[in-house]
């Protein structure tokens, strides 16, 4: 990950040079730049065709900590294999979104997969009834929040599914300061970080890293980690009717971790021990969109 390079390499002139070779292997795959409209913005996405005519779509959200280009191993080649279309996209708090336009993540992901769909139900080649999505990674939640008020797709899969994304950064804190957080106390939060930074000045830059997809106005630290706290998911999951397959593989294991949990949540729900993109899941999805 980008994120997580050893300082030797300029992130940002990084981060152009891999996207630029993704451009240019959508081109020889033949696939198609998007901007998809977004408030008053747009989100740049990618529509790969497996050929003419209404077909099914698999969208592939991939979560953002890792380049767009996994969409492709995460589901998307297994689509094309399979007869379908399928796309991807940069919301916010992600890749392109995040680093050219600023635009940072939000809890309320069906303002973000609501305007996707809008946009591929609009296409005429794509068969409005026989979508799904794929969530990877920090999309295990908003995927799945988004579920509860996005009915158009056929079919979801999570990989993880995160019930509270919030707590890999809640970990990140020493653990009086993650205490204090949680009894929602400032002070006692200011005061903890403040003596641990005395021993490991290297915190509070471990933590805006951390958290840049949420936050790019250095707020302090406080505010950021009740920002982050947003994202877990309540009462909401109680609205999805759409048949999620959970999958454990891959993203962080304090993620992985939660799978039963949100399996528990949602009765409907399935689990696999297979990954996006194996055989299992494209199984699963089949299901969904050969009806």
């Amino acid at each position: 990950m980008i994120d997580q390079s050893d300082g030797l390499v300029e992130e940002g002139r990084l981060w152009e040079r891999q996207r630029e070779c993704w451009d240019r292997a959508v081109g020889l795959l033949g696939g198609e730049r998007l901007s998809i409209a977004y408030e008053r913005t747009s989100l740049p996405g990618y529509f790969f065709s497996a050929g003419p005519g209404a077909r099914p779509l698999v969208v592939v959200d991939h979560g953002g900590r890792v380049g767009t280009s996994v969409a492709w191993a995460a589901g998307g080649a297994a689509a094309a294999a399979r007869g379908y279309h399928w796309m991807t996209f940069d919301g916010p708090g992600r890749e392109a979104a995040l680093r050219r336009q600023g635009l940072v993540l939000r809890p309320d992901w069906e303002a973000v997969l609501g305007p996707v769909a809008d946009a591929m139900v609009a296409r005429s080649d794509v068969d409005a009834s026989r979508m799904a999505v794929i969530g990877i990674d920090h999309a295990g939640f908003g995927v799945a929040r988004a579920l509860a008020f996005e009915p158009r797709f056929a079919a979801a899969v999570l990989a993880p599914g995160i019930v509270d994304a919030s707590w890999l950064w809640l970990a990140a804190l020493p653990a009086p300061a993650r205490a204090a957080v949680l009894d929602e106390d400032r002070e006692w939060f200011d005061r903890e970080l403040h003596l641990a930074t005395l021993f490991a000045p290297e915190i509070p830059e471990r933590l805006r890293r951390l958290g840049r997809g949420y936050d790019l106005s250095g707020v302090p630290l406080y505010d950021l980690a009740r920002r982050i706290g947003e994202f877990r998911l309540g009462e909401e999951v109680r609205g999805i009717t759409t048949p999620v397959l959970v999958c454990p593989s891959g993203g962080e294991p304090l993620w992985t971790v939660q799978t039963d949990e949100l399996c528990a949540r949602l009765p409907g729900s399935e689990l696999a021990c297979a990954a996006p993109g194996e055989d299992a899941v494209s199984d699963w999805l089949d299901r969904f969109m050969q009806s």
